[in-house]
C-alpha cells in the first residue's frame, strides 16, 4: 500500500487471458491509499491488513470476488472489527439488518436474531464481539453458548427493571425472569437502542459538521444492507481458474436433524479457530469482557446491582451520580474485592461525585494509564494517580475543580476543549505547564467567533517554553482551522511548523510508555471509539 494522491483502489485478477479490474473510492483520509493486489503473490498478504482499507460494503461485495481465500475471510470475525451488533430474539427475522453507520471510519450498527441460521450471523456477528444493548438483556434473553462478548456498550433507562446485572459471567437466561416479558420489550427496545447508538456517535458540539454527512452514511447504510442481502440468499461467488477450491459455504438451514448435528458440530471447529478482533488472539468464548461503556438514562432513585469482572481494561461511565457511586455493593466491589485493578482506561461523562468518591474511585484503579474526565463534577481536591500517561479534561459549564499533579511524574499527553468553561480549561493548561514529562498538548475544540458571541481570549494562558525548547518531540494537536483563527497559539507553544500536527495525524498509540494491557485495548478500540475520548 503506497500514499498517493488519487483515491482509487484497483484489484487486477489474471487467470491465464481472463483479466478484470475493479475500482472503488476509499476516501479514508486526505492521503487515500492506493493498493495493487496481484492474484499471484495476493495470499501471501495478511488479510487482515487489506481488509482494513477496505469499507464494510467493499469487504463484502470486492473480496468475495477476488480470491477462495477472501470469501472465506468475509465469514471471519475478525474482518468486521468495526461492526456493533444489537441482538433480538425474533425468530421471523433471519437476515441482518442495518441500523446505522458513521462510514468509512466509523462503526456500522446491525441488528441480529441472535438465534438466526444466517452464517454471517453465526459465524461473524455472535464472535465478533462488539456489542450494544439494554443490561436487561443480559439475562432476559436466552443467549447460545457460543457467544463472545469483549466490547459492549451497555444502556440503562426508566423501562429497566432489572435487579442485578451479572457481568461477571457469561451472559445467560435468568430463570426466575418472565421470559414474556422480554420479549414484548424487543420493539421498544429497538428504537430506544437505535437513538442512542445515532446519539451518542459523536460530540453535541460538532454536530454541524454531521449535515454534511448524512447523506454520504447513508449510501454507505444502503451498500451494506445490500451486500448482506445477497449474502442471504446467493452462493458466493466463483473465482475463474478456481472452482476446486471454493468454498462450499450453506447459507440456508437444513430440514434434515443429522444435518443440523454435522452443521453444528462443523461450525464449533470453525469457531475454535477465529481470531478475535479484540484479542488478536483465538476466541475462547469465555465471555472476557473488556471493554464497557456503561450508559444511564433514568433519573430515578431504581438502581440495579452490577457484577463488574475483573477482566475489565476500559470502563466508561456516563450519566452516573452517588446512587451508584455510594451504593454498599459499589464499595465491596471496588475497594475490597480490587475488581477494577485491571483497569487500564477510565473515561467519565457527566457524572457527578460526592465527597471523595471519586478519589476513592481513582485510588481502586492503580494501573490505569489514561483518564477522561468530560463535564465530571467531584467535591474536594482530586490528587490524580502516579501511573497516569493520558489525561483529559472538559470542564463542565459553571464548574471549579480543585486537583493536585504532586503524584504524576509520566503523564505523556493532556487534552481539553475550549467551550463550555473557558477559565477551567485556561487553569488546567497553565497547570499542566509546570509539567516537564508532557510531550503532547491536545485542543479537541476551540470555539470561534462564527459558531459562539465571541473569541476566546487566550492571553493570560502561560507560555510552555520549557517543554518546547527542550524537546524535540514536543507537538500540538489542533486543527488547521483553529490553528489559522488563533495565531497566539503559536507564541504560546513556540515549536516548529512540523511540530503542530492535525486531529487526524494524533494516535493514542503515539505514547511510548504503554504498557502491553495498554497496547492490546488501543489495538482492540481502533474501530471503537467509545473509550478512546
Amino acid at each position: 500500500a503506497k500514499q498517493g494522491s488519487t483515491s482509487s483502489i484497483e484489484l487486477q485478477q489474471s487467470y491465464g487471458s481472463t483479466s478484470t479490474s475493479i475500482s472503488s473510492d476509499l476516501s479514508l483520509s486526505h492521503k487515500p491509499r492506493v493498493m495493487k493486489l496481484d492474484l499471484i503473490t495476493l495470499p501471501q498478504f495478511n488479510v487482515t491488513y487489506i481488509a482494513r482499507c477496505l469499507t464494510v460494503s467493499e469487504r463484502l461485495t470486492i473480496m468475495t470476488c477476488i480470491h477462495p481465500r477472501f470469501r472465506e475471510f468475509i465469514f471471519q470475525p475478525q474482518c468486521f472489527p468495526d461492526m456493533s451488533f444489537f441482538p433480538v430474539s425474533d425468530e421471523s427475522m433471519h437476515s441482518p439488518k442495518i441500523l446505522s453507520s458513521n462510514g468509512h471510519c466509523g462503526i456500522t450498527y446491525v441488528e441480529i436474531n441472535i438465534f438466526s441460521k444466517h452464517q454471517f450471523i453465526s459465524r461473524v456477528a455472535l464472535l465478533a464481539g462488539m456489542w450494544n444493548f439494554k443490561a436487561d438483556l443480559w439475562n432476559r434473553i436466552d443467549w447460545p453458548h457460543t457467544v463472545n462478548i469483549e466490547s459492549l456498550q451497555l444502556t440503562l433507562d426508566y423501562t429497566s427493571t432489572v435487579e442485578a446485572v451479572h457481568l461477571d459471567g457469561p451472559p445467560r437466561l435468568a430463570l426466575n425472569l418472565d421470559a414474556t416479558a422480554a420479549s414484548d420489550d424487543n420493539e421498544e427496545q429497538r428504537d430506544h437502542d437505535q437513538a442512542i447508538s445515532e446519539q451518542k456517535q459523536e460530540d453535541q458540539d460538532h454536530d454541524h459538521d454531521e449535515v454534511e454527512k448524512e447523506e454520504q452514511d447513508q449510501d454507505e447504510v444502503d451498500e451494506i444492507a445490500d451486500a448482506l442481502k445477497d449474502l442471504a440468499v446467493d452462493d458466493l461467488p466463483v473465482t475463474p481458474g478456481n472452482e476446486d477450491n471454493e468454498l462450499k459455504l450453506e447459507l440456508t438451514s437444513s430440514s434434515s436433524e443429522d444435518s443440523e448435528t454435522s452443521e453444528s458440530e462443523s461450525e464449533g471447529d470453525g469457531i475454535l479457530e477465529c481470531i478475535s478482533p479484540t484479542t488478536r488472539k483465538p476466541i475462547d468464548l469465555k465471555c472476557r469482557l473488556r471493554n464497557l461503556f456503561f450508559i444511564r438514562f433514568d433519573s430515578s432513585g431504581h438502581q440495579p446491582t452490577i457484577h463488574f469482572p475483573k477482566t475489565l481494561w476500559g470502563l466508561g461511565l456516563q450519566s452516573f451520580s452517588s446512587s451508584l457511586f455510594s451504593q454498599m455493593w459499589w464499595t465491596q466491589q471496588v475497594q475490597i474485592e480490587q475488581r477494577l485493578e485491571n483497569l487500564r482506561f477510565l473515561v467519565l461523562s457527566c457524572c457527578e461525585f460526592q465527597d471523595n468518591e471519586l478519589q476513592i474511585l481513582l485510588n481502586s484503579t492503580k494501573s490505569v494509564e489514561h483518564l477522561s474526565l468530560r463535564y465530571v463534577k467531584w467535591e474536594g481536591t482530586l490528587y490524580f494517580p502516579k501511573s497516569l500517561l493520558s489525561l483529559g479534561y472538559f470542564p463542565d459549564r459553571e464548574f471549579e475543580g480543585f486537583y493536585d499533579f504532586k503524584y504524576c511524574d509520566r503523564i505523556w499527553q493532556i487534552s481539553t476543549r475550549f467551550n463550555e468553561n473557558e477559565s477551567e480549561s485556561k487553569k488546567f493548561l497553565n497547570a499542566c505547564s509546570r509539567l516537564l514529562c508532557i510531550n503532547r498538548v491536545k485542543f479537541e475544540f476551540v470555539r470561534r467567533e462564527q459558531y459562539a458571541e465571541r473569541d476566546i481570549d487566550f492571553h493570560d494562558l502561560r507560555k510552555w517554553e520549557d517543554q518546547c525548547s527542550n524537546k524535540e518531540t514536543f507537538t500540538v494537536a489542533i486543527s488547521e482551522e483553529d490553528l489559522a483563527h488563533y495565531e497566539i497559539i503559536k507564541e504560546i507553544f513556540p515549536i516548529s511548523k512540523e511540530q503542530f500536527l492535525t486531529l487526524d495525524q494524533v494516535k493514542f498509540e503515539d505514547c511510548p510508555l504503554w504498557s502491553d494491557e495498554s497496547k492490546d485495548f488501543i489495538h482492540m478500540t481502533n474501530k471503537r471509539k467509545l473509550l478512546l475520548r
